[in-house]
């Protein structure tokens, strides 16, 4: 776990201790892949629950593949809510705020963790790929065919057992790269189809919803240190009350509640993973002092930030 100017994140080498770790059904590949088999959510232990809170994961790629499933599960990703249920691939990219809402109940399925790095040695084609690296950004969750699902399922079965088997293979390394790149060619085939069927549905977006994308874009940006409407609707040329009209339009939230939500997501990263104390945690987040700070958090928490962190 690492400690930087933004929000505390996971990178690939601490989510790979903790596989190591965590269980023992875990398939690792040259410390650079790492592929599991999905648990119940009652049977997860503390390894397999870091995903509980907000949590960046800054260079690395995570994939979820649901084949089967009671009822569905929810995972927020960037502030974005996404309902996974059985026959769904769920994919997010490095960088990323990942959190379970709701875990999985009950699921057949695997998830996989890599290296941003490993992505060059699977073989797939750069000209194949680049087309979907946006797309990959923008449509994270996918509903896929039974048949599709079953596929995907068999090809990382495999893996997990060629991984497992026999490392001391002369072509070890060969066939891992193999059965990886075919789930990769699936993947780009599963996305290219999606984009197909969306282009009969495709719309130029609209003013309001470009100007929400670059809001978006610059509270990413700036939330640690402005927590005012005032401040973006300046940086956009508009009005707080126009933007404040135009976000509510098409999110359905307003200004200050993306800047709330996305503070609190920082905040309580903070107070779960890293060891400031809460003085530092304030001044870090820019407020005046820490009884602001606390004021601020326990109005949209209900909790104190101590009692947060001890909960």
């Amino acid at each position: 776990m690492e400690k930087q100017g933004k929000l505390t994140t996971f990178s690939f080498q601490r989510i790979l201790q903790l596989s190591k770790i965590s269980s023992s059904n875990v398939s690792i590949y040259e410390d650079k892949f790492i592929l599991f088999p999905l648990v119940n959510s009652q049977e997860a232990d503390e390894g397999n629950q870091i995903l509980i809170y907000p949590t960046r994961i800054n260079d690395a790629t995570f994939i979820l593949l649901c084949y089967e499933m009671e009822g569905e599960a929810s995972i927020i990703c960037n502030m974005q809510e996404y309902v996974i249920r059985k026959n769904s691939i769920f994919i997010c990219t490095p960088g990323s705020i990942l959190q379970f809402k709701k875990l999985p109940k009950n699921a057949k399925g695997w998830g996989i963790v890599t290296d941003s790095s490993f992505t060059t040695e699977m073989n797939l084609s750069i000209q194949t790929l680049l087309p979907h690296i946006t797309q990959l950004r923008e449509q994270l969750s996918v509903n896929i065919s039974a048949e599709k699902a079953l596929l995907l399922n068999d090809l990382l079965s495999l893996t997990h057992r060629i991984i497992r088997e026999n490392p001391s293979d002369s072509y070890y390394s060969k066939k891992v790269k193999a059965q990886t790149a075919v789930f990769g060619y699936e993947i780009i085939s599963v996305m290219s189809d999606l984009a197909e069927s969306m282009k009969a549905v495709e719309k130029k977006p609209s003013r309001e919803e470009l100007y929400f994308k670059q809001f978006m874009s610059l509270l990413n940006k700036h939330y640690i240190t402005d927590r005012s409407v005032m401040f973006y609707a300046d940086k956009m040329h508009l009005s707080p009350k126009y933007l404040s009209a135009v976000v509510k339009k098409v999110s359905g939230q307003t200004p200050s509640n993306w800047i709330d939500g996305l503070v609190i997501m920082e905040a309580k990263n903070l107070l779960k993973y890293s060891e400031m104390n809460i003085q530092e945690i304030a001044y870090m987040m820019n407020f005046p002092n820490q009884s602001f700070f606390g004021k601020y958090f326990k109005q949209r928490t209900g909790m104190t930030p101590s009692a947060y962190r001890e909960n």
